[in-house]
């Protein structure tokens, strides 16, 4: 007796297909990132500790404080000075450079109060988090860059134009410095602006 139970069909068996050719607006595989080395691990690791990061936070608070002050004093004493008569450059530069050190005094101090109220009741890691967003921002290391640069050539053009007191001269140029490192910075930080347009495309 035949039986009656339908066959099976097997389905067809179909080569397997080759995946799609790469065109040329395709984008590039994915390229393996090498592991880590110890050493490049430890550098990094290095890299974010801060031990004193209250401290590496003061210095950069007092930094803009004499920033800020010398540059106020620039910007107000000159005028005012060439006006009330001081026409002479070398009285005009002890003048200004007296008053300069007196607001760049008074600036960073200034700062420094105002750091102290304003993290005396911060947690650790949020002191930490300001330090280590400060050192690692482009353009605050930038503007510290050209503030030793000025602090330093103001100090030895001051010297050398207080030949009577090369001590106090020092000291009128630095402070001058710490005022004219501000324009500078700005000045001069247009490729940083370039670079960041470039890394946000």
């Amino acid at each position: 007796m035949a039986d009656d139970k339908p066959k099976e069909i097997a389905p067809p068996v179909t080569a397997p297909q080759s995946p799609p050719a790469a065109t040329a607006t395709d984008p590039p595989p994915p390229q393996p990132q090498p592991p880590q080395t110890q050493a490049q691990q430890a550098d990094k690791d290095k890299d974010e500790d801060i031990p004193h990061y209250t401290a590496e936070l003061y210095r950069h608070t007092l930094l803009r404080g004499a920033n800020a002050g010398s540059l106020l004093v620039l910007v107000l004493g000159t005028p005012y000075m060439l006006y009330t008569g001081t026409r002479c450059p070398a009285a005009l530069f002890q003048r200004l450079g007296r008053a300069t050190l007196q607001g760049t005094t008074v600036g960073a101090a200034l700062s420094g109060a105002g750091t102290y109220y304003t993290i005396r009741n911060n947690a650790e890691e949020q002191i930490y988090d300001r330090s280590y967003r400060l050192r690692y921002n482009r353009g605050q290391c930038y503007m510290d860059q050209v503030t030793y640069g000025g602090v330093l050539g103001g100090l030895v053009l001051g010297a050398a134009l207080v030949p009577a007191s090369r001590l106090m001269g020092g000291l009128y140029g630095a402070s001058m410095g710490f005022g004219l490192a501000v324009p500078t910075q700005v000045a001069t930080s247009g490729h940083f602006v370039a670079k960041d347009k470039e890394e946000k495309k």
